[in-house]
């Protein structure tokens, strides 16, 4: 009997173990684990659609923050089928990556590919609508009709190419100022 009796303490022992395991088990898939972080130090993120790239993000720091990143000393080059069609950067901003709509803080600099560029302290970009915009001051400078544009308040397609300041509209150049 002392053999038996040593068999059923075993099998007793291995139950209490596995029903022990099996409540820890289920406490860790209870717990309600906070939004958690992940980031990049001197990173890159690259968007594709269909084998298309859309845009390069990099960045010194990237966080990736539930639906958003979060980026620091940045610099986004946008494509389109000829290549790099803008290039924008600023010292911080970020990103939703469902709408895919972004802003961009401090030292915001947004360069199209004909030359002409936007400085100003902050810039939003609306993807559905595929709009550039502010409502701070901006220096804009049109490459094509060599001119320096001065206002606050500010939209443009994402071509760069219709450009409307809101107001106190300056400006200096070969061009006409338009309202």
């Amino acid at each position: 009997m002392g053999g038996n009796s040593f068999q059923i303490l075993k099998k007793l022992v291995i139950i209490l173990i596995l029903i022990a395991c099996q409540k820890k088990h289920n406490y860790i898939e209870n717990l309600n684990m906070p939004n958690y972080e992940q980031e990049i130090e001197n990173g890159n993120i690259i968007e594709y659609e269909n084998d298309k790239k859309n845009w390069k993000l990099e960045a010194q720091r990237i966080i990736l923050r539930g639906n958003y990143y979060i980026v620091y000393n940045f610099v986004l080059t946008f494509y389109d089928n000829n290549g790099i069609s803008a290039i924008l950067s600023g010292d911080s901003g970020d990103m939703d990556k469902v709408s895919k709509n972004m802003r961009a803080f401090g030292n915001v600099l947004f360069k199209s590919k004909d030359s002409s560029f936007l400085k100003t302290n902050k810039l939003y970009w609306n993807d559905f609508a595929r709009r550039i915009y502010t409502d701070d001051s901006v220096y804009i400078y049109d490459a094509k009709n060599k001119r320096e544009l001065y206002g606050i308040g500010f939209e443009s397609d994402d071509q760069f190419k219709n450009i409307r300041i809101f107001r106190n509209v300056r400006g200096k150049g070969e061009g006409n100022i338009a309202k």
